[in-house]
């Protein structure tokens, strides 16, 4: 019926309403440069003391994400490898239509020739040896570093991209790890069930509908026991546009189009045939409170994976939080020398340390570069949005009572949200009883539900708060000191000047349990 349902009250017959291809981002994410002057003879000087050996052949990178460069990188993760020696990167495949394709786009992107070479028995192998590549690679965590076994996730940079850049992708792992039979079947394989779960979310998103199969038949190159998992594809599922596109853009589609299905579902493949309560605790995916791991605090879009610590600097809301007066000072925090923190302090915002950057005799540190700090507050002043309303300055708003904090948490579910609301009440020892009988009467009268966690109201003063009260004369000399330091209006430009991958390893705050971006009780352990 269209209508939202909650997973508990799911019965069997509903229907499930799923769309297949809703990501359609056309932007690509950037990449870094690569700092040439470093594989010159001055700077082989300056760091080893000396400029003998054979300089690099220089090549040039592209500033951004593009087809060609996912055609490469799908290849690269579908047959490939990254080797050390001679720092090469090396592509294996029994045709040579493909590896003279990959030989063209590498020169196009690099600059650089590659070579190839007959290994004998029908195989044959590309490489290109090149310290530049080689190093711009992993500086953009864009090298196959793992086995194919090991294999986790599609990089960061190519999730962050264009529809047709990740199906561009599609087809590199098509013409390397995928077959293509006479009757239009196609699927592709890896040794890693992570590594083909990511790309059947990653390809539903963009239009590919994917079953997941295991074989453990057999026998193939692996020295253990036969142990294999593949993609097949539906046709029937998939978009149109989508199917397209690999037969324009993949050598072995080309050979055998991927023909529209003439068949169609004589039963929904989304009816909910049974419900049942899972025994083992999974991951909630939903937005969640910052944290170290890669698994802990996100949530899926399409086929992009978002972190909630710096969405607070497009106005998100971590739930909904008691009012800290007319105006504040945020503070959010930083791994030192994150990217969005160096463009923010071009933009003009202080940046301080962290309250875990401590001296010997554990006063805090005021300078942000100073070796033993390894966290940063970025320093923001905010005012409500409707400060210029006639008699706002008239009404302490930081001093609703709980009660009254309570009652507009329910009056804004009852009538405005159609979710359930997360919420923070603050409360004094004296308002315990009065809002515990406010909470009685609204579960005894059905009022509705709500999420509230209940804290104690802390107004006493403390050094670095992540809210802390500011005067509007305060704000007003704040606001000004940000306008003088600022070098650009352009955030983006700024920080198109700081692009780093930011899933690059970080060193979060020692600070205690879960006021900052690392925690404690998950560091404890012997692995992380």
């Amino acid at each position: 019926e269209g209508k939202w349902v909650y997973a508990c009250n799911l019965k069997p017959g509903m229907l499930l309403d799923y769309s297949i291809g809703e990501y359609q981002k056309q932007e690509d994410a950037l990449v870094i440069p690569l700092q040439s002057e470093d594989y010159t003879r001055v700077k082989r000087s300056q760091t080893l003391g000396h400029s003998r050996g054979v300089l690099t052949q220089e090549i040039v990178t592209p500033a951004t994400m593009t087809s060609d460069l996912a055609y490469f990188l799908g290849c690269l993760f579908g047959n490939g490898c990254v080797s050390e020696h001679r720092h090469r990167v090396r592509f294996s495949h029994g045709r040579l239509d493909v590896l003279h394709r990959l030989q063209e786009k590498g020169k196009k992107l690099f600059g650089i020739p590659g070579n190839i070479n007959d290994l004998g028995n029908g195989r044959f192998e590309l490489s290109f040896a090149s310290r530049q590549l080689f190093d711009w690679l992993h500086l953009n965590q864009l090298a196959k570093t793992e086995k194919s076994k090991d294999l986790d996730r599609i990089p960061v940079s190519l999730r962050r991209s264009s529809r047709v850049t990740l199906l561009s992708f599609f087809c590199g792992l098509i013409d390397t790890d995928g077959c293509v039979r006479k009757d239009g079947k196609l699927s592709i394989d890896s040794a890693s069930s992570d590594f083909i779960h990511n790309l059947q979310q990653i390809g539903e998103a963009i239009g590919l509908c994917f079953s997941i199969y295991q074989n453990t038949k057999g026998e193939n190159l692996q020295p253990q026991q036969k142990n294999m998992w593949g993609l097949s594809l539906s046709r029937m599922l998939s978009n149109a546009d989508a199917l397209d596109y690999l037969n324009e853009h993949s050598i072995k589609c080309q050979e055998r189009p991927l023909l529209p299905s003439k068949r169609v579902f004589s039963f929904s493949p989304y009816k909910i045939e049974s419900v049942n309560i899972g025994a083992v605790c999974d991951y909630s995916y939903d937005f969640a409170i910052e944290g170290i791991d890669d698994n802990d605090s996100w949530y899926w879009q399409g086929a992009l994976k978002s972190h909630n610590t710096k969405s607070l600097l497009t106005n998100a809301a971590p739930g909904w939080h008691p009012p800290f007066g007319l105006r504040w000072v945020r503070r959010i925090t930083f791994a030192k020398n994150d990217p969005v923190a160096l463009a923010c302090l071009d933009y003009g915002y202080s940046v301080i340390p962290g309250q875990s950057s401590k001296d010997e005799n554990g006063n805090l540190l005021n300078d942000p570069f100073d070796d033993r700090a390894k966290e940063w507050l970025v320093e923001i002043p905010v005012q409500v949005s409707w400060i210029d309303l006639p008699g706002v300055e008239e009404i302490a708003i930081e001093k609703f009572s709980a009660t009254a904090m309570f009652d507009f948490y329910i009056g804004v579910q009852q009538h405005w949200t159609t979710h359930n609301s997360s919420s923070t009440i603050l409360l004094t020892e004296a308002e315990i009883e009065p809002l515990g009988k406010r909470i009685y009467e609204a579960i005894r009268d059905d009022e509705g539900y709500i999420s509230s966690a209940l804290l104690a109201r802390f107004d006493a003063p403390f050094p670095r708060l992540p809210f802390e009260r500011i005067s509007q004369e305060e704000y007003e000399k704040m606001q000004e000191d940000v306008l003088r330091r600022r070098k650009s209006d352009n955030f983006s430009e700024l920080m198109n000047g700081y692009v780093l991958a930011s899933e690059l390893p970080e060193i979060g705050p020692q600070d205690p349990a879960c006021s900052g971006m690392v925690c404690e009780l998950k560091s404890s352990s012997d692995t992380l």
